[in-house]
């Protein structure tokens, strides 16, 4: 979770939802943004990974997250709705946008669009892609078999027909 909130406001809500437990209210669990963005970029990358809760952060913050986690090998998602998500929202494999209260900028970096407004929507979606990317290499592998067979078949009609105009016979 990723906060412009004071630290108590942030732990509450982390503590609240799950994010982080009473035994993690601590650093590296718990950073403000002020300290993760004076990191080398080096020590971004190591500090990343254990990071749930960024407090007191800044948009830049954010995207300096989001691109210390994608040089980890994380696929990474984002959440936002104001002009200041831009930059993250579009630097994340999945971003997410509000599409009620979410500006325009917003919308137009994020991946997906939430219409409702509802992060329970969030839950469905994941679901939904979930569904998806289970089955689309499926699907792929299929689109793949069928087109390899059907151009094979095309160019050996194709070749049979050419050779037919000067007489020569496969062997």
């Amino acid at each position: 979770m990723v906060t412009g909130d004071h630290f108590l406001t942030a732990k509450a809500i982390a503590l609240e939802c799950g994010i982080i437990s009473d035994k993690d209210t601590t650093e590296p669990n718990i950073i403000e943004g002020k300290t993760f963005h004076e990191l080398s970029e080096k020590e971004r990358e190591e500090c990343a990974n254990n990071i749930k809760v960024m407090w007191r952060s800044y948009p830049n913050d954010k995207l300096l997250l989001v691109q210390a986690l994608r040089k980890g090998a994380y696929v990474v998602a984002v959440t936002g709705d104001d002009t200041n998500d831009a930059p993250a929202l579009h630097e994340a494999i999945s971003g997410l946008s509000m599409g009620i209260q979410g500006t325009d900028v917003a919308k137009e970096s994020s991946d997906i669009i939430i219409l409702d407004d509802n992060f329970a929507s969030v839950v469905k979606v994941r679901k939904v892609s979930f569904t998806f990317t289970r089955s689309y290499p499926k699907s792929w592998y299929l689109s793949f078999l069928f087109y390899c067979c059907a151009s094979v078949l095309f160019s050996q009609q194709l070749v049979t027909f050419a050779f037919s105009f000067i007489n020569i016979k496969w062997m």
